[in-house]
C-alpha cells in the first residue's frame, strides 16, 4: 500500500488512471492532508475521479460541505448520485437541509432529500420534503425523474410516519397522475395511491385494469384492489 505522500503525488499526475487509482487507495490513507486532497479531487475533470474522489470520503466516514456535492448529486450517474447522498448523510442537516429544499433542481433534491429521510426523518422535514415534491410533480419531468421523485415520496411517507389523514391533499396531487403512459411509473404510482387512499381514482383504476396492458402488469394492478 502507498504511503499517503505518495498518493497525494499520484493524484496530481496528468495520467488520468493514475488519478483514479490514487483516489481509490486514498480511503485507506492517513494523514490530515488526504481529505483535504479528496474534496480538491471532487472538482477533477473527469467524472470517474470525482466518483471515486466521493467514494473514499464516504468510506472514511467524512462530512463534507453541501457546495462540494450539490454537482454530484445531480449527475445521471446513479454511483455519483449515490456517493453524493451517502456523504450528506454524514453532515448534519442543519448545514445544508435549507438550500436543498429551495433547490430547483429535482435531481438534486431528490439525492439530498433521500438522504434526510434515511439518516434524519422527523414530521417537520418530512412536511417539508412532501411540499417540495408537490411543486416538482406539477412541473415537466422525464421519466426517470417521475418515478425517482415518487419513490422519493414513499420513502418519505413511511420514514416520517405520515398516513392520509395527516395530508388530506396529497392523495388528489398524487392522483392527477394516474394513468401515466409508462408500465413502471403506473406501478409507482398505484403503490402511493393505496397508501394514500385515493378514492377519487377508482374509477380511472378500475379502467386501466380494463385496457390493453399486459397480463402480468393487470395481475400486479389487481393485487391492489
Amino acid at each position: 500500500m502507498p504511503g499517503a505522500d505518495l498518493l497525494l503525488e499520484l493524484s496530481r499526475d496528468e495520467n488520468e488512471d493514475v488519478c483514479r487509482m490514487a483516489a481509490y487507495l486514498m480511503r485507506s490513507a492517513e494523514g490530515n492532508r488526504v481529505p483535504l486532497r479528496l474534496l480538491e479531487m471532487l472538482d477533477a475533470p473527469s467524472g470517474f475521479v470525482r466518483r471515486l474522489a466521493c467514494e473514499s470520503l464516504v468510506r472514511a466516514n467524512r462530512s463534507v460541505p453541501y457546495e462540494y456535492v450539490e454537482t454530484l448529486s445531480r449527475s445521471n450517474d446513479r454511483f455519483k448520485a449515490w456517493s453524493a447522498r451517502m456523504l450528506l448523510s454524514f453532515g448534519h442537516p442543519d448545514k445544508w437541509q435549507e438550500a436543498v429544499l429551495v433547490s430547483n433542481n429535482v435531481c438534486t433534491f431528490i439525492q439530498a432529500a433521500t438522504a434526510l429521510m434515511v439518516a434524519w426523518p422527523s414530521q417537520e422535514r418530512t412536511h417539508k420534503v412532501v411540499y417540495r415534491f408537490v411543486q416538482f410533480i406539477k412541473g415537466d419531468l422525464n421519466d426517470v425523474d417521475f418515478n425517482d421523485l415518487i419513490r422519493l415520496l414513499q420513502l418519505t411517507l413511511l420514514r416520517g410516519a405520515l398516513n392520509a389523514i395527516d395530508l388530506p391533499e396529497l392523495a388528489t396531487v398524487v392522483s392527477e397522475e394516474f394513468p401515466a403512459d409508462h408500465d413502471v411509473m403506473n406501478r409507482e404510482l398505484i403503490r402511493l395511491l393505496v397508501l394514500l387512499q385515493a378514492p377519487s381514482v377508482k374509477d380511472r383504476y378500475l379502467a386501466y385494469l380494463e385496457s390493453g396492458i399486459l397480463d402480468s402488469e393487470r395481475i400486479h394492478m389487481a393485487l391492489h384492489l
